[in-house]
């Protein structure tokens, strides 16, 4: 059995590595399509973007403007020693406003926006503020993790919604790396009751189906059920759960991301192929802050 430790590193490792596995295959809404014209071998994870991709230019291993902005979130976290929203928005303004050569979704721009004009993040409800949300989820006090995850949703997402739905995905990762099972982690998580009755509903169809059922789109709303449904259906492995949500289309970098923390944070760093986890972009560095985290977060009360 894993420890906590392990359980916090691996979080962010899956976290990393959901967004990485999903850089060329990333918003094709036609799975079938995309494998007939674009992959006719199959996606396989850490494709590389065609010409004309959002992510054209890029290297396998590399991850999406998600992985860049997770990693602009954990670095201010290890930086300061903690959560400074200020500093966070600072940092992300600074990365993605000032000379960024990634893509710039329209939730990343409207975020800019607002952080320069109001001090406050856009009116979004989209999954790629989820799947930076790890390290702040293993980060907060226990009796202040609602108020934290509010505070740092609403630097790039000002939508009641989306706060809500991260502080169930905070729980739940908590439940995850203190070791709990998946169905207990979920059951204290706090995720609305209609959304997971959908989600047990649909236990017995595959992911890729299963996704397409609940949509491929980026709004939690959407993907939440999605990655809920490849947890508990197939949550006993990493690669299976990961791979298929990959598999599925559409807004799957965010997807696996958060998918790939909750995996993470379940089963331990043995889990999470090396193949995969040597894989990614500057790997030296990003495993020096996943340390430096690993360090801050020790002996936290996470339960």
């Amino acid at each position: 059995m894993p420890g906590i430790c392990e359980r916090i590193e691996a979080a962010l490792i899956g976290q990393f590595v959901g967004d990485a596995l999903c850089l060329g295959s990333h918003w094709h809404y036609d799975p079938v399509e995309r494998d007939r014209e674009v992959y006719p071998g199959g996606m396989r994870g850490f494709d590389r973007p065609v010409e004309g991709h959002y992510h054209a230019g890029r290297e396998p291993g590399e991850g999406t403007h998600y992985g860049d902005a997770a990693r602009v979130l954990l670095r201010s976290i290890v930086e300061h020693g903690g959560v400074d929203v200020r500093a966070y928005g600072a940092a992300f303004v600074q990365h993605f406003g000032h000379g960024y050569t990634g893509y710039l979704d329209k939730a990343t721009r409207g975020a800019l926006e607002h952080l320069e004009s109001t001090g406050h993040g856009v009116d979004d409800r989209q999954t790629g503020g989820m799947s930076r949300m790890a390290a702040v989820a293993m980060i907060a006090d226990a009796d202040r993790l609602d108020e934290t995850v509010d505070a740092v949703v609403r630097v790039t997402q000002n939508n009641d919604e989306a706060v809500m739905l991260n502080r169930g995905f905070a729980r739940l990762l908590r439940g995850l790396v203190s070791g709990r099972t998946v169905e207990d982690a979920v059951a204290g998580a706090g995720l609305p009751a209609g959304m997971l009755a959908k989600v047990a509903e649909a236990k017995g169809v595959p992911v890729v189906e299963a996704t397409a059922a609940f949509g491929r789109a980026c709004n939690l709303d959407q993907t939440l059920p999605s990655i809920m449904h490849a947890l508990l259906r197939d949550g006993h492995t990493f690669v299976t759960p990961m791979l298929e949500s990959a598999r599925a289309g559409g807004d799957n970098a965010a997807r696996c991301s958060v998918l790939g923390a909750l995996l993470g944070a379940h089963h331990g760093l043995d889990a999470i192929p090396v193949t995969w986890r040597e894989r990614l972009h500057d790997r030296a560095g990003l495993q020096a802050l996943v340390t430096r985290f690993g360090s801050l977060a020790a002996g936290r009360q996470l339960a």
